[in-house]
């Protein structure tokens, strides 16, 4: 493995595992709870900590690096992360919990009939088997996405702050 992997690699196993206990803890409390919006809080700032440690680490080996190396550890370390977060995902709605997927459908379902009361029963369903169809194509892009954004934000700052080193060079 090439050397310029191996902190965005350590680092994103850990963010995504940690996002995995997060998701898990969760799955154990009412959706729209002030403890699941805790426990979403407390994983996103464990995860930027995580990033924070991987772009210090890189600082350490490599005092000289540009910015844009800074931000590509943290970008891949957030994608690393989003990659092991689907893969649990998957598993989880797949084999672990299939009725959990079919809840997420439902809820879908009805915000489409609250927001497009217009639309037919068969568009709807229609609308509902794209869903169900391209599930994992949207968990995908949606872990990937949320924790590379978290990785984004707190490389940005951790390679602004946190390289007294820096001569000033993108």
């Amino acid at each position: 493995m090439k050397s310029g992997y191996k902190i965005p690699l350590q680092y994103g196993l850990l963010m995504g595992f940690i996002a995995i206990i997060g998701f898990a803890l969760q799955q154990l409390v009412p959706e729209t709870s002030i403890t699941a919006k805790i426990i979403g809080l407390s994983t996103s700032a464990l995860g930027a900590l995580t990033v924070y440690l991987a772009v210090k680490k890189h600082i350490e080996s490599e005092p000289s690096s540009s910015f844009f190396r800074l931000i590509k550890t943290a970008l891949l370390t957030g994608i690393f992360a989003g990659i092991i977060l689907w893969a649990y995902m998957a598993i989880y709605y797949y084999f672990l919990s299939p009725g959990a997927m079919n809840i997420l459908i439902d809820k879908r379902i009805r915000v489409i009939e609250q927001s497009n009361q217009d639309l037919t029963r068969e568009k709807i369903n229609e609308i509902t088997g794209q869903f169900k169809n391209y599930f994992l194509y949207y968990l995908f892009a949606g872990t990937i996405i949320s924790q590379t954004f978290i990785a984004l934000l707190a490389g940005t700052v951790t390679a602004v702050l946190a390289n007294p080193n820096r001569t000033g060079k993108i």
